[in-house]
């Protein structure tokens, strides 16, 4: 979440001091950092399904088999209703990027939009305020 990765850093030195808060996506990594000097960086990662592998599951080729033969033989169907160790293998994660006048601060969050049935809500994952 605040790993200061190579899109990171090559948007930052692109955009001048003056900008406060810079909004990225489409690289699949969530990103919200305080940069300082009350400048922040967002990127929104993906708003499609994602993997999760854990450090578990890589640790060698017997924990990776029943990952692979699930990627080999399986229909995506079988893929999303997967899990491993109890967690859902399949991440299905919507991410925005929302900025808001409040109290004459502008805040800037990272949520996840989350179904509830028919309803939809936003969850906070990090914000910052200015």
């Amino acid at each position: 979440m605040t790993d200061r990765d190579d899109t990171y850093k090559e948007v930052i030195k692109t955009v001048g001091p003056d900008i406060h808060f810079i909004i990225t996506g489409h690289t699949h990594l969530e990103r919200a950092i305080d940069i300082g000097g009350g400048r922040f960086y967002f990127n929104c990662g993906t708003w499609i399904r994602l993997l999760s592998f854990t450090e578990n599951m890589l640790k060698n080729e017997d924990s990776f088999n029943p990952v692979f033969n699930l990627l080999k033989n399986c229909t995506m169907d079988d893929i999303d209703k997967a899990s491993f160790s109890d967690a859902p293998f399949v991440l299905d994660q919507n991410s925005a990027v929302c900025i808001s006048a409040e109290n004459g601060k502008v805040t800037g969050r990272l949520v996840h939009i989350v179904k509830d049935g028919d309803s939809v809500a936003q969850k906070t994952i990090k914000q910052f305020q200015r």
